[in-house]
């Protein structure tokens, strides 16, 4: 087998390269300058290629050294997310998790549990994606994904592992002054002759809504569309609800 350069030449390669100095170099790195000067010599002696200028006064990167450091980097990176990947599966919650959510929840949800699960788990680096159901369905189905919020039921769910975190019920809006406003509820068979205020297809809560109302997505109802609403439900989930299925997508 070659003989490879460790993660540590590597590392002091690119901080020769970030600092143009043998001197600052070192001290990032906490070494000795001539400790730092022999590393970089026998990473050369490794690869049998000259990577630095010796001959000016100032540190200069020869063409194939500046080619190498890109590629010490992006080794460097991955090295770092392997170390993250392998504590992630001993300690709960931490390292990367990609979460994808749906926009009639985020706003709403994510403002009040965010903060907290952040001071309760710190080392966990949470990434979010804002799209469709379906969008979201197909990126956890490839991997770009591991999670994501959404609203249920979903047909294309039916296969994947899911859990429940809280219900939020309909609800009827009126004006005021309508003649079914006057009564503590409504019958459905009442809406049928009723306009519905829906998002646009392609948003879940908008079949969730004719379904609710046992209209089909071709319902008789007059339907107007609309930005969700900026009111926040008093009933959304404790943090402890979330962290729960964030565990079992981190296993």
């Amino acid at each position: 087998m070659a003989n490879l350069p460790s993660f540590r030449q590597l590392e002091h390669l690119v901080l020769l390269a970030d600092h143009g100095h043998f001197g600052r170099a070192a001290k990032a790195c906490h070494v000795t300058q001539s400790t730092l000067s022999a590393s970089i010599k026998e990473l050369e002696k490794i690869l049998q290629a000259s990577l630095v200028d010796r001959t000016k006064r100032r540190v200069v990167l020869t063409p194939l050294g500046l080619e190498i450091v890109e590629r010490a980097r992006h080794i460097l990176s991955e090295g770092k997310d392997l170390v993250e990947a392998a504590r992630a599966g001993s300690e709960p919650l931490s390292g990367t998790l990609r979460m994808g959510v749906i926009a009639t929840v985020g706003p709403f949800l994510l403002p009040e549990v965010l903060p907290r699960l952040r001071r309760a788990y710190p080392a966990l680096r949470l990434y979010l994606v804002e799209d469709l159901t379906l969008r979201l369905i197909e990126e956890l189905r490839s991997g770009r994904l591991d999670i994501v919020l959404l609203a249920l039921p979903y047909e294309d769910c039916r296969d994947l592992e899911t859990r429940a975190l809280f219900q939020d019920p309909f609800t009827v809006a009126l004006p005021s002054g309508h003649p079914l406003a006057a009564g503590s509820a409504v019958d459905l068979e009442q809406l049928r002759s009723e306009g519905l205020l829906l998002l646009k297809e392609g948003h879940c809560l908008r079949e969730h809504a004719l379904a609710a109302c046992r209209f089909g997505t071709n319902g008789s109802a007059r339907i107007a569309r609309s930005a969700p609403s900026d009111t926040v439900p008093d009933h959304l989930l404790r943090v402890d609800d979330l962290v729960k299925a964030l565990l079992v997508a981190a296993v």
